[in-house]
């Protein structure tokens, strides 16, 4: 198989001021994701800049605090589907 056709794996979350589990889960999905796309509701407990010591993260903000899945998948999405 060429590798340059393989696909890219993205892994897609939100979050917010979840920092006490930030770490663990980006050192876990660094291990099999090309890129980890991470849409944040202005996380102040350190979240953001955790995703920042990784490479492959691409950190997104939603700073409308306002519950809404629909909201962050769509960013997420729309993100991923402008990786080349």
């Amino acid at each position: 198989m060429d590798i340059q056709k393989c696909p890219l794996l993205i892994c897609m979350t939100a979050t917010r001021n979840y920092g006490w589990v930030t770490r663990a889960f980006l050192k876990a999905n660094s291990q099999w994701a090309d890129y980890i796309i991470i849409v944040d509701q202005m996380s102040t407990d350190g979240t953001r800049e955790m995703c920042g010591e990784y490479g492959n993260v691409i950190l997104l903000d939603d700073e409308d605090l306002t519950y809404s899945e629909t909201r962050r998948g769509e960013m997420a999405l729309k993100c991923a589907r402008e990786i080349k």
